[in-house]
């Protein structure tokens, strides 16, 4: 087994820091793709005909992987810039966020309807994952109604999120 350790030493010591970022959205961005890549594999253990889903949870992945650096880069140039240029980077923080919750929307539909079709062997592996999304959609509410708090700006994403997490309290 690789030493996969090491690679996540600097990024937790940067996380744990008194520093603007990474914060809380980068931190979100991580636990979407440890979930979607334990999605993957136990999909790819028990499923032989669906690679389609399986290469749709991979863009998905591809899709939100950058955003781990980008959400901190952009949240540091919030609190640096005046306006009007802060109000543009408001815009494009929330933007990312909101992307980041309808990624795990569609990855959460992707993957919720094959769960009896997954090994039980793997499941455990499947359902973290599954948590995992439900934890990113709850991270994207809680980082929008910070924002709401710090910036001023209510996103209406915030409700349509938690509407979207009550659907899936029957998984």
């Amino acid at each position: 087994m690789k030493n996969n350790r090491a690679k996540f030493k600097s990024y937790f010591n940067d996380l744990g820091k008194k520093t603007a970022s990474p914060g809380g959205g980068s931190a979100v961005c991580v636990i979407f793709s440890l979930g979607v890549a334990l999605i993957e594999m136990a999909m790819q253990y028990s499923l032989k005909k669906k690679r389609n889903d399986i290469d749709r949870l991979k863009e998905l992945r591809a899709k939100v992987y950058p955003l781990i650096d980008l959400d901190g880069e952009i949240f540091s140039k919030i609190m640096k810039a005046k306006s009007p240029d802060r109000a543009a980077l408001i815009g494009e923080g929330e933007k990312l966020i909101i992307d980041l919750g309808k990624s795990a929307h569609k990855a959460f539909k992707i993957s919720a309807p094959r769960h009896g079709e997954i090994k039980r062997c793997i499941i455990s592996d499947f359902d973290v994952g599954l948590d995992c999304l439900k934890i990113t959609l709850k991270g994207c509410i809680a980082n929008l109604e910070g924002n709401a708090v710090m910036f001023g700006k209510k996103s209406k994403y915030i409700e349509t999120f938690k509407n979207i997490l009550k659907q899936w309290r029957k998984y």
